[in-house]
């Protein structure tokens, strides 16, 4: 009888034992999904406001702070250099709806809106986030205001960065608005349980995306104490905690994160009766039958495994450019920088391609954006096609790719940049209206060797290759040397 009971207990113990350790692993479980899903949002985010602060970064190469003036002395010289903005502005995805410029006072001298709208020209921005912040901080970099209500009536933010004087002071602004339609375009294509949310707010607790989406609510302050307490922390790890959803009063585990250095903040949400259905049914298993442990373990290793899968996954999605399938910018620094590290290492031929779609703006304007998207899916297909496994190809801007060819000497880089310019060339692509439509490729071609000291070295050194085939008329190769002050060789095909 001792024994029986003895034995009972200790049944009853594991079984015990063994929903409490169900329990609290599912729980983690859960953090893990949920950490993995808020830092890929966040990245996803962060990578595609580096994207236009590069653009943002061009446009000031163009463009002389003493030209931001209102009213222009010089209307002709005012729409030469909008119409400048507007082809950059083109170049970005199309929740980038506004493109502008404002002199020292922040009084804006330069705009286009798409679709168009009310002219905005002369407009008083002294009072916006963006100028107060600049013309506060001398050593403002990139600056990305919290959603706001735009002169048009619009709900969005503006992603900016200001021209400096030799004082350091405010000598003029640049900077593009952006649609909250941005914000929901990522966490959409996140794919969640049947009661699971993900959010975007700013610092100023507006909802500025949410799935599922509640559309009355966009736009409108969350009044969510807990969230409003880690804004004011200033705290950038993830939180988690439990909390009843005033939205849809709904029950969840959340995670809490903020996006870096921009004034945003991501939410990730899984119910818990999504989660805590799958340890019901463990723990009544446990109590039932004490032998379907064993396939207990085997369940449970093959959600760990699928959990490494997922989280491997959302890595790649962070490197990954959505249209084209190559890396984006975050992903082809990270795999540079080991070519590089090879490079002084070894002294091994290392070869990179600056690549742009000639008059790709064209293309856009005449025949339409898909035609466009077409165009570039086409191109990066003739690029794969010429490439190696090894080889490295990526997106890094609208129109403007960039190629790395480990273990290539320059004979060889030569070949294949002319191969890849003549296939582009024949390469036809249908219009919606069904009109061929053909491109031509500048490619700027640079050898590097171990006085190349970083990524960006590289970068800067190929473009100068690449800006001398766009000024000798297009369509051709450019090579430079590894001092940048000789171009070594050039092959115009037009």
């Amino acid at each position: 009888m001792f024994y029986c009971i003895l034995f009972c207990l200790l049944i009853l113990s594991y079984a015990l034992y063994g929903a409490y350790a169900g329990y609290t692993k599912e729980k983690e479980a859960v953090r893990s999904r949920i950490a993995n899903t808020s830092f890929l949002v966040t990245e996803w985010l962060k990578g595609e406001f580096q994207a236009s602060d590069y653009v943002l970064l061009n446009i000031m190469s163009h463009l002389s702070s003493d030209d931001l003036i209102y009213p222009h002395p010089d209307p002709q010289q005012q729409q030469a250099s909008t119409k400048f903005l507007t082809s950059k502005l083109q170049t970005l995805p199309n929740y980038y709806t506004g493109v502008g410029t404002a002199d020292k006072n922040c009084i804006l001298t330069h705009a286009y809106n798409y679709p168009p709208r009310l002219s905005v020209l002369g407009f008083d921005g002294s009072l916006r986030d963006w100028c107060i912040e600049h013309k506060n901080d001398e050593n403002s970099g990139q600056v990305v205001t919290p959603a706001f209500i735009s002169t048009t009536g619009n709900i969005g933010v503006v992603q900016s960065r200001a021209f400096r004087g030799g004082s350091k002071k405010v000598a003029g602004v640049v900077a593009f608005q952006v649609e909250l339609n941005f914000f929901s375009t990522f966490i959409e294509q996140v794919t969640l349980d049947k009661h699971g949310v993900i959010a975007v707010i700013d610092s100023n607790m507006m909802l500025l995306a949410r799935t599922p989406n509640i559309s009355e609510k966009i736009g409108v302050q969350v009044k969510e104490d807990v969230a409003a307490d880690y804004i004011a922390s200033k705290r950038k790890t993830l939180m988690t905690f439990n909390y009843t959803s005033p939205l849809d009063n709904q029950n969840r585990l959340y995670g809490l994160r903020k996006v870096d250095t921009l004034p945003f903040y991501v939410l990730v949400g899984e119910a818990n009766e999504d989660w805590l259905q799958s340890w019901y049914l463990k723990t009544l298993m446990v109590f039932c039958v004490v032998s379907i442990l064993f396939i207990m373990s085997i369940l449970l290793l093959l959600n760990h495994w699928k959990q490494l899968d997922q989280a491997k996954n959302l890595l790649l999605l962070a490197q990954t450019d959505s249209l084209t399938k190559t890396l984006n910018r975050r992903g082809f620094m990270l795999q540079a920088k080991k070519e590089l590290d090879i490079v002084h290492r070894y002294d091994t031929d290392l070869a990179i391609f600056a690549l742009d779609i000639d008059r790709f703006k064209l293309i856009n304007d005449t025949h339409g954006h898909a035609t466009g998207d077409r165009a570039i899916v086409s191109f990066t297909k003739v690029c794969f096609d010429s490439l190696r496994d090894v080889d490295i190809f990526a997106r890094i801007g609208g129109d403007e790719f960039i190629i790395l060819l480990p273990y290539t000497n320059s004979k060889q880089a030569h070949i294949v940049a002319e191969r890849i310019r003549q296939a582009v060339k024949e390469c036809i692509v249908m219009s919606d209206d069904n009109k061929p439509v053909t491109m031509t490729l500048s490619i700027g071609v640079a050898m590097i060797d171990p006085g190349i000291n970083s990524v960006t070295d590289m970068i800067s050194l190929v473009d100068k290759a690449l800006y001398s085939a766009k000024q000798k008329g297009r369509n051709q190769v450019q090579f430079i040397s590894n001092d940048e002050t000789d171009f070594i060789s050039g092959f115009n095909h037009r």
